[in-house]
Order: C-alpha cells, then sequence, then structure tokens
C-alpha cells in the first residue's frame, strides 16, 4: 500500500497582479500554516498526480516540491483552485509534496488527485513465439495539434509591422505614462527605450537603473467594442522582469482617472523568472471585498507553455459581447464569461465597462510583484514585438 502525503507552508500574503497596485503591506510576526493530505494507492504502478491549490483570501505566489521532480511555481487565488500536473510511478512508501509560499500567512485549500492511467493486457503464452526478422524502425507519430480557437473576428482594423526601423510611428503609437508592474515601484519611461529595430521588430529596453518603456495607442486608435487583438512578442530574459500587453477602457473620463471603472484587459502578463507561464487577467468594478484592493476580476495563469523567451508567440484575445477568450499561438487557454463575471463581480462588472473602445499598451518593467532583478539578470533587457494586429 502506497501513501501520498501532501505539507503545504505558507508565510505570507503577494502582492496582486496589476499594474494599480497599492503599497504591501508588512507584518511584524511571520505566520505560518500547514495542511496536510494524504491519499491510499492499493497498486504500485504510474499515476497522473495532480495537484490543485487554492488560496482562500488573497492571491500568492506557491513553489510546489515533489520527491524527485524539479521544484515548480504557480500563484494560488481564491477566484480558482490552480493546478499541477505530474506522471509519477509510485513504487516507494510515501511521497511527499510540499508547497511552500514566502508570504504571510494565508490558508490554502490543497487537493492531491490520483488517475491511474488505463493498461492494456497481455496474454501470456508457454513458448514464446520466435524472433520476428530485423525491419526499419517506425516512423514516430506525428505530433498532436491543439485545435485552434473560433475567432469570429476576421476583418483588419489596424496592424503595424514595425518595418521602419527607427522611433515608433506616432500615427500609432505615444510613449507615455510610467511602467510599473503589480507592487514594483513605477519606472521611468523615456523614448530613448522605444525603438524599431533594422529587422523589423519593435524593441522596448529594461535598464539597471530601472528605465524602461511603455507605448500605447490612446491617441491614435482605440479596439472595439469587440473583436480580435494579437500581437506577435518574444519576452526577455531574466529575473524581475515583468512584460505586458492590455488595454483599458477608454471610459467617459481620462483613462488615467476612470480606472478600474473604465476596465482592464491583461492579453498577457508575464514574469521573465516564470519563462513557461503566461497570466491572464480583466480588471474591473467589483462588490467582492476580496478584490476591492486591486479590482482583479478574473486571473488566469496558464502553465507548461514552452519557453516563452526563446522565441516569438502569438498572445491574443477574442473579445464578444459576452466573452473573453485568450490564445497563446492561436490556442485557446482560458475563456471568462460575462455571466461568470457579473455572478463574481456583482452585476455592474460587465455593462459599460466592456461594451466600450479599449486603446491598446505594451510595456516592459524592470521589478515585478514577486521580484527585483539580481546578479544573473541580463541589462539591458529587451522585449520584441514583430507585429501587433486588431480585427473586427
Amino acid at each position: 500500500m502506497l501513501a501520498i502525503a501532501l505539507l503545504a507552508c505558507s508565510t505570507g500574503l503577494a502582492a496582486a497582479s496589476q499594474k494599480h497596485a497599492t503599497p504591501s503591506r508588512k507584518h511584524a510576526t511571520p505566520r505560518s500554516v500547514t495542511t496536510s493530505v494524504s491519499q491510499t494507492v492499493t497498486t504500485p504502478g504510474t499515476y497522473l498526480v495532480v495537484v490543485s491549490v487554492r488560496a482562500r483570501r488573497q492571491p500568492e505566489l506557491v513553489s510546489v516540491y515533489v520527491a524527485g521532480e524539479s521544484p515548480r511555481k504557480l500563484r494560488a487565488h481564491p477566484s480558482a483552485s490552480a493546478q499541477l500536473r505530474y506522471r509519477l510511478n509510485l513504487t516507494s512508501t510515501k511521497l511527499a509534496v510540499r508547497a511552500v509560499s514566502g508570504a504571510p500567512a494565508v490558508r490554502l485549500t490543497i487537493k492531491l488527485t490520483l488517475k491511474k492511467p488505463a493498461t492494456t493486457g497481455t496474454t501470456a503464452t508457454t513458448t514464446p513465439p520466435p524472433a520476428p526478422a530485423p525491419v526499419a524502425p517506425a516512423p514516430a507519430p506525428a505530433a498532436v495539434t491543439p485545435p485552434l480557437a473560433a475567432n469570429p473576428y476576421t476583418t483588419p482594423v489596424f496592424d503595424d509591422e514595425f518595418n521602419t526601423p527607427g522611433p515608433v510611428n506616432p500615427k500609432n503609437w505615444t510613449v507615455t505614462g510610467n511602467s510599473g508592474c503589480g507592487g514594483s515601484t513605477p519606472t521611468s519611461n523615456s523614448a530613448a527605450n522605444v525603438t524599431v529595430n533594422s529587422t523589423g521588430q519593435l524593441v522596448l529596453t529594461g535598464n539597471a537603473d530601472g528605465s524602461s518603456a511603455q507605448i500605447d495607442t490612446i491617441s491614435n486608435f482605440s479596439a472595439g467594442p469587440y473583436g480580435s487583438v494579437q500581437a506577435s512578442i518574444e519576452l526577455p530574459v531574466g529575473a524581475g522582469l515583468c512584460s505586458a500587453f492590455w488595454m483599458v477602457g477608454n471610459g467617459p473620463n481620462p483613462p488615467a482617472n476612470c480606472w478600474p471603472s473604465c476596465g482592464e484587459v491583461d492579453i498577457l502578463e508575464a514574469l521573465s523568472q516564470l519563462p513557461n507561464v503566461a497570466i491572464f487577467t480583466l480588471h474591473g468594478p467589483t462588490t467582492n471585498p476580496a478584490q476591492q484592493s486591486n479590482f482583479q476580476q478574473f486571473e488566469y495563469d496558464q502553465y507548461g507553455l514552452p519557453d516563452l523567451t526563446a522565441g516569438f508567440h502569438t498572445y491574443g484575445v477574442i473579445w464578444t459581447p459576452t466573452s473573453f477568450t485568450w490564445t497563446v499561438d492561436g490556442v485557446a487557454y482560458a475563456t471568462e464569461t460575462r455571466a461568470a463575471l457579473e455572478a463574481a463581480n456583482g452585476p455592474a462588472a460587465w455593462a459599460g465597462v466592456y461594451d466600450q473602445p479599449f486603446h491598446i499598451i505594451l510595456d516592459l518593467a524592470v521589478g515585478n510583484w514577486q521580484e527585483g532583478p539580481n546578479a544573473s539578470t541580463p541589462f539591458p533587457a529587451k522585449l520584441l514585438v514583430d507585429w501587433v494586429r486588431v480585427y473586427k
């Protein structure tokens, strides 16, 4: 009989994942919480182990340690469970799993699920058959390609291919504001950190002195309401860097003054120390007291993606009158419906918020809500954008 034990140790409240964060609170006395879960397996074998982690009150970063496996990270939050999957050969008498957070105490609800993969039976024979004649090895099976998301929007209304080296096209973009990322200190923004290179990519640069770059279409173009917004992006390498491709509603007042009532759609938030993770969020009005500090209506963290710092990937959102669907390379990874958003955040969470035009923002921040850069972070850091396209 095999026993599966799960230990979760948590110490702290993580800063919320948004660019309008309030200063983090300091706690004089660190607290911790430990949750233990055990489950028995009657037959040794290969199992799919699913570890589900959910924060009870507020989002936090959790490191999960499974014996014999490399450490993995996820963000636990109260709106939905975050999951990690392992395919393990369970032959020992005990498997220890630890979930550790570096923030003040947050109670976690952790579930461990075991699913034994189906096996194909064999028929024993008393006399082994003769060995077959050597044959050429069979070709490897073709890779399974995930289905692409259904996208009803095909008419182009905005396109910047960044084909002209030099300054960014002022007919499309404005270098404006400060680029920050969650609990990080806002960093200075300069046109010197924005350029189009000779190979046809927009380059946003972050430097060791904290200077970085943010551009938006606020004075030139607004998407929607509704449509498909996409960009081909290569993320920078290095701890303590935060990249974002997002939109803010124009609102009845200047957008700088109307947040959160005018809404925010984070098509992609990415922390370079987690190069296999894409974060999708919505910020706007909410009646949920647990979310009032950051007005985060929805968040989904997609783990297990290829290294997003190793090449260009297409990030997009499909925005309809009743839903948002987030895509990476055309594959849908998360959907939030209007009905679910209103059920979780109140009846005013969508109407007048996501039924208006939104302007597009691209930024690179030095520092993020988890950590700042360290000695291993290569500077200058480069966020590359091959193109941005909008369809209706």
